[in-house]
C-alpha cells in the first residue's frame, strides 16, 4: 500500500474490456497502476492493444506486450511491490510466483456464473447450449482454474434477440462497473468473499475456428444457437457455398415452416429478397439473414445465395 492510501496494482488485460478497465483504474483514487501487460486479440478488437499502449504512455505507466506473464521486461514481479493484480480477458495461466507477488491477491473476471462454465469460451458456450441466463464473476485466483472465492457476481437473462455481440457489450459495461464499485472495498478490506460450491462446477472446453462448421442435419434451434453464439466479434459459424467459405452472421428459426416429407438438410428451400434464405435442417427450416462470403463484405443472404437449387455443406 502506498503512503497516500492507494493500492499498488497491475493489470493483465486485452480488448475493449481491458481498455475500459484500464481507464477506470487510472481514474480511481483508490489505486495506483504500476504495470500493464496486454496482447493483440482478433479483429475487430485488435486495435485495442494500441489504445492501451498509448494510454499507458500518456500516463507514464510501464507497459509490456505479452500474451503470458512471468517477468515483465526481464524484471521480477516481486520488485513491483503490488497489492493486487487484476486480470481481464486474460487467456493464459498466471504462474504461482506472479500470483504470490500480489500481497492481497490476484483478481480475475470470468464471463460466467461460476462455478458454472469454468474454463474456455464462457461467452459462447451458454448461447450454443441454449441457456436461459449467463453472467460474469469477479473472484480471487486459486490453484484450480476458475475456482477461487467470489467477490461479486452479476446475472443476465438470455433472450432470442441476444448473440455473442450483445452479451459482449453487456460484459464490457458490467465488468467496468464491477471494478469501479469493488475497488474501494478491496482497498478498505470490506469487499465480500464467499467460497464456490465446487460440487456444482461445470467446465467448458476450448474452441477453435474449425469447431464453428455448421451441421445442417442438426435441429434448426441448435444451428441457430451455434450461429448466434459464434457471431462477430468471434470467428463465426460457417458452411460452404460452391466451394467457398460462407460465414453466417445471423439467422432465425422459421416460425411457420412448410411440412416436408422429402427433406435433405443443407438444401435451400426458399429465397426471400430483402429477408433472407431458408435452408432445411434436421427438423425444420432456418432462415439465414446476414452472411459473409469469403473475401467479401457482410450482405443479406438473398444477395449472396441467388439460386434455389443450392446446397450448403
Amino acid at each position: 500500500m502506498r503512503t497516500d492510501g492507494r493500492a499498488r496494482v497491475a493489470l493483465l488485460c486485452a480488448g475493449e474490456i481491458g481498455y475500459r478497465c484500464l481507464q477506470r483504474l487510472l481514474e480511481s483514487e483508490a489505486a495506483a497502476v504500476c504495470a500493464v501487460v496486454s496482447y493483440r486479440v482478433e479483429p475487430p478488437q485488435g486495435e485495442c492493444l494500441d489504445l492501451i499502449r498509448r494510454l499507458c504512455e500518456r500516463r507514464a505507466v510501464p507497459f509490456f506486450e505479452a500474451a503470458a506473464v512471468g517477468r515483465p521486461g526481464g524484471g521480477p514481479w516481486e520488485a513491483l511491490n503490488l497489492d493486487y493484480i487484476f486480470a481481464v480477458k486474460w487467456r493464459t495461466m498466471i504462474p504461482r510466483r506472479v500470483v504470490e507477488a500480489a500481497r492481497r491477491g490476484v483478481i480475475i473476471f470470468h464471463a460466467s456464473l461460476l462455478p458454472k462454465y469454468r474454463g474456455f469460451a464462457p461467452v459462447n458456450w451458454p448461447l450454443i447450449n441454449d441457456e436461459e441466463k449467463t453472467g460474469v464473476t469477479m473472484f480471487y485466483a486459486a490453484e484450480e482454474v476458475d475456482s477461487g472465492d467470489i467477490i461479486d457476481q452479476r446475472e443476465r437473462l438470455i433472450t432470442d434477440a441476444d448473440d455473442a455481440a450483445t452479451i459482449d457489450a453487456w460484459l464490457n459495461a458490467t465488468v467496468e462497473r464491477m471494478l469501479e464499485e469493488n475497488l474501494p472495498r478491496l482497498v478498505e478490506g470490506t469487499a465480500p468473499r464467499r467460497r464456490q460450491d465446487h460440487a456444482q462446477a461445470t467446465y467448458a472446453i476450448w474452441r477453435s475456428p474449425e469447431d464453428g462448421r455448421i451441421d445442417w442435419a442438426r435441429p434448426a434451434r441448435s444451428v441457430f444457437n451455434l450461429i448466434r453464439g459464434l457471431t462477430s466479434p468471434y470467428p463465426g459459424a460457417y458452411t460452404t457455398l460452391d466451394g467457398r467459405k460462407l460465414t453466417v452472421l445471423s439467422s432465425e428459426v422459421e416460425r411457420e415452416p412448410r411440412r416436408y416429407v422429402g427433406s435433405i438438410p443443407g438444401k435451400v428451400e426458399r429465397i426471400i429478397p430483402g429477408a433472407g434464405v431458408n435452408v432445411l435442417t434436421g427438423d425444420g427450416v432456418l432462415r439465414l439473414k446476414r452472411v459473409q462470403l469469403e473475401g467479401d463484405e457482410p450482405r443479406n443472404a438473398a444477395e449472396v445465395i441467388t439460386r434455389l437449387k443450392t446446397k450448403l455443406y
